[in-house]
């Protein structure tokens, strides 16, 4: 499909996915191989919802990308593997989503980008993960094998792992952090700093 949303392209609508299985979808020009959520769409994953071997051609997010989207959630085990994206995010792509995203008990294996985020690349977002798992994804020439974060908040629980990603050219083998700022006294640094390891998180 050209202009992303090799699978489903939606605008002003709200997505439930229970159990559901998107595999080999492609993009050939936009984001979103899979999923393109732009203009306050929603989308609620849920189930052991599998998104395999999707790819964005030229663009990002080789699974979903998010554009503008309302919200987003994931819950009990979705999968990503096998995603590719031709620019960033081997799996996701969020772009000034309006909500915080939060992902409980999801897999991302051996997802690739091209550029940032080998998993996801993330800008202008809030971002929890709860018992994730990132293994094995790869940022070929840009930084975060598993998470490239731009003026992005992100938490990790004590209970999401981190393990065998690769930035091969970049920095940030698990996660590389830009809060964007100005300068050392922007309050972006502090605002902004990931937090890992807090068994603290909430859901809601």
């Amino acid at each position: 499909v050209a202009g992303g949303g090799g699978a489903v392209s939606s605008t002003l609508c709200s997505i439930d996915m229970i159990g559901t299985s998107i595999a080999n979808s492609i993009a050939q020009t936009g984001g979103g191989g899979a999923v393109l959520l732009s203009l306050d769409s929603t989308l609620s994953v849920d189930g052991l919802t599998t998104f395999e071997s999707n790819t964005a051609a030229l663009g990002s997010g080789g699974a979903i990308s998010c554009r503008k989207c309302g919200s987003m959630q994931f819950k009990n085990g979705t999968q990503f593997q096998l995603n590719t994206a031709g620019s960033s995010g081997g799996a996701l792509h969020l772009s000034f989503p309006k909500t915080p995203v939060i992902s409980s008990g999801t897999h991302f294996l051996t997802n690739v980008a091209a550029e940032n985020g080998g998993a996801i690349d993330s800008h202008d977002a809030n971002w929890t993960s709860l018992g994730d798992q990132y293994e094995s994804n790869v940022a070929v020439a840009g930084s975060g094998g598993a998470f490239a974060s731009f003026a992005t908040t992100v938490r990790l629980d004590a209970t999401t792992s981190c393990t065998k990603n690769e930035a091969l050219q970049g920095g940030g083998g698990c996660l590389i952090w830009e809060p964007e700022a100005e300068n050392l006294e922007d309050e972006k640094w502090k605002r902004l700093e990931p937090l890992i390891g807090d068994t603290s998180l909430m859901t809601s």
